[in-house]
């Protein structure tokens, strides 16, 4: 069924002209030696961007496009569909509505796997359309929330994760446990998600980091316009050790778990030097860390450049000169 979506994939691309014959032969060959979707070729070769790939393939399937990227997965959905099943047949619970359950496919033709799902979940479909290694993306993050995808993240560390953080003098601290940590030695898995964690987040501009323990997992959020996002889930097991690689970075007492603390270091990131506060406090199943992100490269821009029509600038620059009054401007961080 693979074969029949790169087919129909292919028929739009000719329909549309939007490549030569000749290209489209090569990417198609590509798809086929890499046993990946055609979608997934075009990518990464940087012949189509993401969301129009996916607008122009669900305009012409009629089917609803999904970014996966953006959304927040329900967890509890997970337990109506195996992960052997979503695995197998591409599947992502998205939502629920009675006995209407919307799921992400990449391929909304292969009825066989559709009706299967339909069968194991008491449930009538609904289909919303992604590109398959958002998919991937989307399963991983839900049906790997351990080791596993912490190894993959690992993995995505390279040369061009330039990041220099400054940190506290290390000398008085005993715990032997945490002597790689505080050693700053880069092989530590500890410390490789942790700055790996905060390159994604300066390179996304994030405006927050937020760690967050559950009973079972943990979840790690990025804040972008208001809006948080779900990026990692460590295992609860390396918890502990993160936020005291976080503490060690802005020298909070590592021994101290009950009290809320307050700190502050610098990271360069590529060129950038940014700012991050960090505001670490204990719950129920373990510390919690927010780290806000300050941009020192960020430049103010003038009144002009925010995009007023011509009326609304005067009126805003009226009430600016008057000698009293309150005007207020609110906003998701970074807006």
């Amino acid at each position: 069924m693979a074969r029949s979506i790169n087919k129909r994939v292919v028929r739009i691309l000719e329909r549309e002209q939007l490549l030569d014959a000749e290209e489209l032969q090569s990417v198609a060959e590509l798809a086929a030696t890499e046993k990946t979707s055609i979608a997934s070729i075009l990518i990464k070769k940087g012949l189509f961007e993401e969301n129009a790939l996916l607008g122009l393939m669900a305009r012409k399937m009629r089917v609803t496009p999904i970014n996966l990227h953006d959304y927040t997965l329900d967890a509890e959905l997970v337990k109506l569909l195996p992960k052997e099943m979503a695995k197998a047949n591409n599947i992502v619970p998205v939502s629920r509505i009675g006995n209407v359950l919307t799921v992400a496919v990449s391929n909304p033709f292969d009825v066989v796997k559709l009706d299967d799902a339909r069968i194991t979940t008491g449930c009538e479909l609904r289909l919303v359309l992604t590109l398959e290694e958002s998919l991937q993306r989307a399963l991983d993050r839900v049906y790997n929330p351990g080791e596993a995808e912490l190894r993959a993240v690992m993995g995505e560390m390279n040369d061009d994760c330039d990041l220099e953080v400054r940190k506290a003098d290390l000398d008085d601290i005993e715990e032997l446990d945490l002597e790689s940590i505080k050693a700053g030695e880069e092989d530590s898995p500890v410390i490789k998600f942790v700055n790996l964690m905060i390159y994604n987040a300066v390179k996304e501009s994030a405006s927050d980091i937020h760690i967050e323990p559950f009973d079972k997992i943990v979840r790690v959020r990025f804040r972008n316009d208001g809006i948080c996002r779900e990026t990692f889930r460590p295992p609860k097991s390396l918890l502990n050790s993160i936020v005291s690689r976080v503490k060690i970075m802005c020298s909070l007492d590592i021994a101290e778990r009950r009290r809320p603390q307050d700190g502050q270091f610098t990271v360069e990131v590529q060129g950038h030097k940014v700012d991050i506060r960090v505001a670490v406090s204990s719950t129920v199943h373990g510390e919690m860390a927010v780290l806000r992100l300050l941009d020192k490269t960020f430049t103010l821009i003038g009144l002009d450049q925010l995009g007023m029509n011509q009326h609304t600038s005067q009126e805003f620059q009226r009430l600016l000169r008057l000698p009293y009054g309150l005007i207020i401007v609110c906003g998701p961080t970074g807006a």
